[in-house]
């Protein structure tokens, strides 16, 4: 090794040793609000081409542990460790097919108009990591990428099934879901009574599961990773306390396309139709928090 070489090894030895010397390591909290719906593409009616699907916003709360890594006074690197709920309200509403079992055991199929309202709310463990600027004392930008683990995933609505052909009276039940828990063709609860659907006799659903209209199960309805983009400011009220606001960007699919299926029509062997959709969650997030 020559001379110089040597100098220029010391030289970056000392130089990470003067870096490592500057930077402080940040310990804290924070907790807050989310604000979170999904990017889809809308089911469209099959004569008059209208959407179907309506997906809006849904809120949750934040919760969960920070860590900072100051590399000088303006820049750095900030990682979380947080419990994260996101969902997303969901709506249907048009033409659509419904299988009814029948006291004996036979499935019937039968056409109507059918509303259904669902809201969902998925928690995550969210390991969000960031690189941040702060080109003054009290402002903070950052960016960066995360990833969540599924932990826990539910859904509540109610379901109107209307204008069933065949003078069958309307229809209506509770939606109850345990996407984790519930099994294929499950009905949580039934209510007194039964309606006769071309001469077989149907008990009367009050409340139905996540998994209700289909026969065989292929995983869970929602995938268990979720890949993200993220970019926040950040306010300083003091040393300590800050108020955030920060937008996440999901880039993986958070559904499994296994129960993407149109909810308007059949195919000509009155089977499900595939309708696979890239499903990505989008979330505001607003934080109160502190650094140690």
């Amino acid at each position: 090794m020559t001379i110089n070489s040597i100098k220029t090894s010391l030289t970056l030895i000392f130089l990470g040793f003067a870096i490592c010397a500057q930077a402080q390591l940040q310990f804290g909290f924070r907790a807050g609000l989310n604000s979170s719906t999904i990017s889809s593409e809308s089911e469209l009616d099959p004569v008059l081409g209208t959407e179907l699907e309506t997906f809006s916003t849904s809120n949750g709360f934040h919760l969960g542990m920070a860590f900072g890594y100051e590399l000088n006074d303006f820049v750095g690197f900030r990682g979380e460790f947080l419990y994260n709920q996101k969902g997303y309200a969901y709506l249907f509403e048009g033409p659509a097919y419904q299988y009814f079992t029948s006291n004996s055991g036979n499935k019937i199929l039968t056409t109507g108009t059918k509303r259904m309202a669902v809201r969902n709310s998925n928690a995550y463990i969210d390991i969000p990591v960031s690189f941040y600027v702060r080109p003054i004392k009290k402002l903070e930008f950052s960016f960066g990428a995360g990833i969540g683990f599924l932990v826990s995933s539910l859904g509540n609505g109610a379901l109107e099934y209307n204008d069933i052909a065949g003078n069958i009276a309307n229809q209506s039940w509770d939606l109850n879901y345990n996407y984790s828990r519930d099994e294929a063709g499950e009905i949580v609860a039934l209510q007194e009574g039964t309606i006769n659907i071309n001469g077989q006799f149907v008990n009367q659903n009050a409340a139905t599961g996540a998994y209700y209209d289909y026969d065989e199960l292929d995983g869970k309805f929602f995938n268990a990773v979720n890949i993200n983009l993220h970019g926040s400011v950040c306010f300083f009220l003091n040393s300590s306390v800050f108020l955030s606001a920060r937008y996440f960007y999901g880039l993986s699919d958070i559904t499994n396309d296994f129960y993407s299926v149109k909810k308007s029509v059949l195919d000509s062997d009155s089977n499900p139709i595939p309708n696979p959709q890239d499903n990505r969650s989008l979330s505001t997030q607003f934080s109160l928090g502190f650094y140690f």
